[in-house]
């Protein structure tokens, strides 16, 4: 018998005497949810992607594993929504046992599509973070917790595989000769393997802290830079609030109605997860619209540099960092160093918001800066 119906009370199918008085828009509900929020990670995806082809004409590991979790969250977006349309906000003494057991064959689809979607989301992160800081001590670091990433993954979905057996018992409650975990042992698995996949959405949303504070950018830089990686604690919060529902979602007389809730936070964790990873390679963009409304989220540390990082003289263009050397070594205004003008080529203010290591460029004075 299927986990999700052993020791929950469940009525059987077709069982009309149960409680039939709750609103039955739970699936309209559950569809506009995810469907906006599909919207939103696909749009600040697409963004992403274009500014960063727009900067360099190729994609880094992290632009290809977010990738993966776009393609990822997408099929499980649209299993979903077969789910949902098929379920109608019926509760489970209204359904026929077939409908049951495609509801529950098409969430154990669900399952493996969403956790390497998060598992993607949070390598892209930290192949972002390699991208940005390479010494060897960050290096092992970041390494070290990609390998506790996909290891916690692969723990997840070994626990939804052996949970039942055979396999198809998930998804055919009739079945007689099973043997499937009872549900206070699966939420005591899930409780030890998830919780560790939550922690790590924290640590990936935090570890920008461990740098951010020592780098040669103004305050209000520094702080923009934190809050625009922190969104990915959000993310973490959803895992909580998702964590705190299964137990709700196992003992429950009628599981397949009230796991509407645990379906919209699980997708909250997902698709917020890739909006709070692309969002912060963004910030290129959203200065320039800024700046076209007569503000600046960024500025140089002091009146020396932001003129010449701002465009107020020669050599700057309108603060895109777009160096003129040509102009700038014949009016003997500035002097870049050859490694830091190579450096330059790499990198720009589009690649993700710690393009700081472009503008520490070695200024020297001349006769004219005294």
């Amino acid at each position: 018998m299927s986990v999700l119906f052993e020791g929950s009370g469940a009525p059987p199918p077709g069982d009309t005497h149960s409680n039939e008085s709750r609103p039955t828009l739970i699936g309209p509900k559950v569809v506009a949810s995810t469907t906006t929020m599909l919207a939103l990670a696909l749009t600040v995806y697409s963004t992403r992607i274009y500014a960063r082809w727009r900067s360099y004409q190729k994609l880094g590991l992290d632009d290809f594993t977010i990738s993966i979790a776009m393609a990822l969250a997408t099929a499980g977006y649209g299993i979903l929504l077969r789910l949902y349309t098929l379920l109608d906000g019926l509760h489970v003494s209204q359904l026929e046992l077939k409908e049951i057991m495609m509801i529950l064959k098409l969430s154990f689809m669900i399952s493996p599509l969403w956790v390497w979607t998060v598992a993607m989301v949070k390598i892209s992160i930290l192949f972002m973070l390699l991208r940005i800081k390479q010494t060897p001590k960050w290096k092992w670091g970041v390494g070290g917790l990609i390998i506790l990433i996909t290891l916690t993954t692969i723990a997840i979905m070994v626990t939804q595989l052996v949970q039942c057996n055979p396999i198809s018992a998930n998804w055919n409650p009739m079945l007689q000769q099973t043997n499937c975990w009872t549900p206070e042992r699966v939420l005591h698995v899930n409780y030890g393997v998830s919780s560790l996949f939550v922690l790590t959405d924290f640590i990936c949303a935090l570890l920008p802290l461990a740098f951010i504070w020592k780098i040669n950018r103004p305050l209000r830089e520094k702080v923009v830079l934190a809050l625009l990686l922190g969104l990915g604690l959000i993310a973490g919060v959803c895992g909580v609030v998702k964590l705190a529902m299964l137990r709700l979602v196992l003992n429950s007389h009628d599981p397949t109605f009230d796991s509407a809730d645990l379906s919209i936070w699980a997708f909250a964790e997902m698709f917020v997860g890739i909006i709070a990873a692309c969002i912060p390679c963004l910030k290129s963009l959203m200065e320039k619209a800024y700046r076209a409304l007569g503000g600046s989220i960024t500025r140089s540390a002091t009146k020396g540099q932001s003129e010449y990082f701002h465009g107020t003289r020669s050599g700057v263009h309108d603060g895109s960092l777009t160096y003129n050397m040509q102009t700038l070594r014949s009016s003997k205004q500035i002097q870049v160093d050859r490694k830091v003008t190579i450096l330059h080529s790499q990198s720009s203010d589009d690649d993700v918001p710690f393009a700081y290591a472009t503008v520490t460029a070695e200024r020297r004075s001349t006769p004219q800066d005294v």
